[in-house]
């Protein structure tokens, strides 16, 4: 007798399966094959993911992280995956950017955003905010290759020690304690 691996028969099992990927893989999938119908069951994958954030948030971890999704396309397909995530899920927060971009501009319905305003828009988001993880980021491969957006900004709080004693308490996660006479020095720091 043989057995039949099992295969999912829905998209709620879909769900389930992207799911534990995840866990397994961290916050990273990577798909080449088209037309199965993957846009779909990830961007419910993200709706999903993003109110059981939300629900953590709310009730046992105040401190939830939320990202936002990354979708890379070529070029020929990048203005089907927007408009398909439009139509079917139109709360998740769509941004569409091609590298090189100076003006925001429309084509097929889709908002192509300008570099600046991407850039504005990346910043304004937050780890701590549930409308982070409902945000999607429609892109190119060749956008991610020319590294347009390089600078990374990390925002450092200072400490100062006033006599004896413990340092103050709260969220120091990106500060660094000092003493009488130390100096920092930080800037904008180039990835590559």
């Amino acid at each position: 007798m043989t057995h039949k691996k099992h295969e999912p028969q829905s998209n709620a099992a879909y769900l389930v399966c992207i799911h534990d990927k995840m866990k397994e893989a961290g916050h990273c999938l990577r798909c080449n094959k088209m037309g199965l119908g993957k846009t779909m069951v990830f961007a419910a994958y993200i709706k999903y993911r993003a109110r059981e954030l939300e629900k953590d948030n709310d009730h046992r971890n105040p401190k939830s992280t939320f990202f936002l999704l990354l979708i890379i396309n070529p070029v020929n397909t990048i203005h089907q995956i927007h408009k398909e995530l439009k139509i079917n899920f139109p709360t998740l927060n769509m941004l569409l950017y091609y590298a090189g971009t100076t003006q925001s501009k429309k084509y097929n319905s889709a908002t192509i955003i300008a570099k600046s305003k991407f850039v504005q828009k990346l910043a304004a988001l937050s780890p701590t905010d549930p409308e982070s993880a409902r945000t999607v980021v429609v892109t190119t491969y060749s956008t991610l290759h020319a590294k347009e957006i390089t600078k990374s900004e990390r925002k450092l709080v200072i400490q100062e020690r006033r006599g004896e004693g413990n340092a103050p308490k709260g969220d120091d996660r990106n500060s660094v304690p000092r003493g009488e006479g130390d100096k920092v020095e930080f800037d904008n720091a180039e990835s590559g």
